[in-house]
């Protein structure tokens, strides 16, 4: 719709808790079992683009984070944007823009989060497992957890309009699994399954993680700004 010209007030957000059609990256199927999360927010950005992208990325995942930890469990980030616990998928997040020239208009981000069961996805070399909430001991209502994400989002959003990008992506560093492992990144439009065929663009030890989310990684030390992240242990 927004693509269309019927742009929708906001700031808006919109929970569906079930439904058929939903995808994920790259247009990727998504399961949308009833019981979960599946929550869209659409917020007034106007700001130029190539200084607000990276922050927009990071705004979702770390404000599930955040609320996911306030239940006592501790949800981390695998780059660039699944949400993982305990070695497995718990959810994702996404960031679409309507921009006007240089200028980001509106963000549009999307999360899902496995509450009340880990829908069935076969494994592959980049998600070799999924889990849910319940399946850690979490007897979570997804409504409730919706707000309470979006309380975040809002605390962070504030932030984000005062300046404070910086606070935000150290927050994103802070969530994250993979800084300190070795990892393999391989094309986004990679979907081999475990053992699968294909030719990863990068690979090593990841160092840091820099202000536009782009991995740094070591032997041999090279930046890298996009693809599918596989841990190797």
């Amino acid at each position: 719709a927004c693509r269309a010209g019927a742009l929708p007030p906001v700031p808006l957000a919109a929970l569906a808790l079930t439904g058929r059609g939903f995808r994920g990256q790259r247009q990727r199927g998504w399961v949308a079992a009833r019981g979960n999360l599946h929550l869209t927010i659409v917020l007034p950005v106007d700001r130029p683009a190539a200084a607000i992208v990276p922050a927009l990325i990071a705004l979702p995942a770390v404000a599930a984070v955040e609320a996911v930890g306030a239940l006592g469990l501790p949800l981390r980030i695998k780059w660039v944007n699944d949400l993982w616990l305990g070695g497995a998928k718990l959810g994702g997040v996404l960031a679409a823009s309507l921009c006007r020239g240089a200028i980001l208009e509106r963000a549009v981000l999307g999360l899902g989060l496995n509450v009340a069961e880990a829908p069935p996805v076969p494994p592959t070399r980049f998600v070799p497992a999924i889990s849910s909430l319940a399946a850690h001991g979490v007897a979570a209502d997804p409504v409730s957890l919706a707000l309470a994400i979006l309380a975040r989002l809002s605390a962070w959003s504030a932030a984000i309009a005062a300046g404070e990008l910086g606070a935000l992506i150290d927050a994103y560093r802070a969530a994250s699994c993979v800084v300190g492992r070795s990892v393999t990144v391989w094309p986004e439009d990679n979907d081999d399954p475990i053992g699968g065929a294909g030719t990863p663009l990068a690979g090593g030890r990841v160092v840091g993680i820099d202000d536009d989310l782009s991995l740094r990684l070591v032997a041999p030390e090279h930046h890298v700004s996009r693809g599918r992240l596989a841990l190797d242990d």
